[in-house]
């Protein structure tokens, strides 16, 4: 095996303030190191973690991808056979392929900025939300439900419909 010489510390700047996106906070953050395509160790951390937000690896010498999700979707599972992240409800997520070379001379501490994977559907109405009206139907033609990390890509394809329940407070308004 390979020496174990940094100890990467991937400060999100100040991450507990910053795993968060429109006042809503992350659920899960998944750090997870390969080196020739394989994965060598992984970490998965959620918000009552001692040290959530402040993910610590130590990363032997080589080249490595380090993958960082950060999301606060639904029931995520982690397939690293396939290198995925599925939800059963999809919502903010971020995500980072940071490749590092560790020598013998690397500094330790790493601040990973995440680029935004996953966007919000908002639905807007031109018409009067009449008084019968409790949910809304969207039937998509392509809806992802999951990640791969490897391939940065979409997965998961599923067109079914989606209801969203029509808030009491939207009864009688437009847009």
């Amino acid at each position: 095996t390979k020496p174990m010489d940094e100890d990467v510390d991937a400060v999100l700047s100040k991450a507990a303030t910053y795993l968060t996106t429109n006042s809503l906070n992350m659920t899960d953050l998944w750090v997870l190191d390969y080196m020739d395509g394989e994965l060598v160790q992984q970490l998965h951390q959620v918000p009552t973690d001692a040290d959530w937000g402040q993910p610590t690896m130590m990363l032997a010498y080589g080249s490595h991808h380090v993958y960082f999700i950060a999301s606060r979707g639904a029931t995520p599972v982690l397939d690293t056979d396939e290198h995925t992240i599925t939800w059963s409800s999809v919502r903010d997520t971020f995500a980072k392929d940071y490749e590092v070379s560790v020598v013998n001379t690397s500094n330790g501490n790493r601040a990973v900025t995440m680029d935004r994977i996953v966007t919000k559907l908002k639905v807007t109405g031109i018409d009067e939300v009449p008084a019968t009206c409790a949910t809304i139907s969207v039937t998509p033609s392509q809806w992802f439900y999951g990640y791969d990390y490897v391939n940065d890509a979409p997965v998961a394809s599923n067109n079914s419909t989606i209801s969203l329940a029509v808030p009491s407070a939207y009864i009688g308004t437009t847009g």
